[in-house]
């Protein structure tokens, strides 16, 4: 696999992956734009935050292959420490997702000498759900909501990349008085991608096949090769390493909790205080056996969840990075 995207929110089975292992589109898929064109005059832009920061959109080739079916947004960071994005507008003023769970789209970068597909700029990109209440045509900060997942983009290759995002994982992020803090959707109004604290050189990027689904598009069922790392399923967790520092008083603690099919004892608990701030705080999961052996399979999953009342991240007040590290 030589390409990583990672999730800096919460949400299950947050999954970032290279090809389509498409699941048959359900009556609740919602296709928001499939950028089939050559005009894009519908599509606004926004940057600043720095001198010279500048975006501009046009055609692309597709995932099929096929030329102009695909968007491609070009970036110029400026300065540096710059934000620019793109509003794409529902296919029809107000778009009903009600029945969908996923949001999907694939990403490329475009052209030669891309610094992310070279591994040279690594960028934050932020997907954005804006809704509008009264349908007015308008996303209104002081009476609509806006949900917001975020994930780090490192290295991806030439190649389009299939992203696929719970709804779950998004984030109420504008004033605590707006809207009804509920993701409203019946009425989302326009998806908004972000990069934000750009620095570095000019680059593109491409998106296609923006859809929300029903179904995950992605079929684990028939795996050939599959390997069960941790299954967490025990009490004691002495084998697990942990490590923090950067700051005054962080600290980390693991312990066992509910898993995913709600019996006790069979996930991994893990606890931290991040002292006076800066800080750092990670565990390390040894293999089932020493050094395993993972040849022939494609993809790293595992289902995550915030633990506790009150929760800094379920209830948006703490954005994180994941950091998932392989050691050989």
């Amino acid at each position: 696999m030589n390409s990583l995207l990672r999730s800096l929110s919460s949400g299950l089975a947050l999954l970032a992956l290279l090809a389509w292992a498409a699941a048959p589109a359900t009556a609740q898929d919602v296709v928001f734009d499939s950028f089939d064109r050559t005009d894009f005059s519908d599509i606004g832009s926004f940057a600043g935050g720095a001198d010279g920061v500048g975006i501009g959109v046009g055609p692309t080739t597709g995932v099929g292959g096929a030329e102009n079916t695909a968007l491609s947004v070009g970036i110029n960071p400026g300065a540096g420490g710059s934000f620019a994005g793109i509003i794409i507008p529902g296919p029809a003023g107000n778009t009903d997702i009600t029945g969908t769970n996923f949001l999907t789209f694939s990403f490329r970068p475009v052209g030669a000498g891309n610094p992310i597909a070279e591994g040279n700029l690594t960028l934050t990109l932020e997907i954005n759900l804006q809704e509008d209440t009264d349908g007015n045509g308008t996303f209104e900060g002081a009476s609509d909501d806006e949900f917001r997942a975020e994930y780090r983009i490192e290295t991806t290759g030439a190649d389009y990349q299939f992203v696929e995002i719970p709804l779950s994982s998004f984030r109420k992020v504008n004033a605590p008085e707006a809207g009804n803090g509920v993701l409203d959707t019946d009425a989302i109004l326009q998806v908004v991608p972000v990069f934000g604290g750009m620095q570095g050189p000019e680059f593109s990027y491409a998106i296609d096949e923006l859809a929300f689904t029903q179904d995950s598009r992605f079929n684990f069922g028939n795996v050939a090769a599959e390997v069960a790392f941790d299954l967490f399923d025990r009490t004691d967790f002495s084998d697990i390493g942990s490590f923090a520092g950067g700051a005054d008083g962080v600290g980390i603690g693991v312990g066992p909790t509910t898993g995913v099919g709600g019996a006790e004892n069979t996930a991994l608990s893990v606890g931290i205080n991040p002292g006076n701030g800066g800080s750092f705080a990670g565990i390390t999961i040894p293999g089932p056996a020493g050094n395993t052996d993972v040849t022939g399979t494609d993809f790293l999953s595992f289902e995550f969840r915030p633990v506790g009342a009150g929760n800094p991240i379920a209830e948006g007040n703490l954005t994180l990075t994941l950091e998932t590290n392989e050691g050989r």
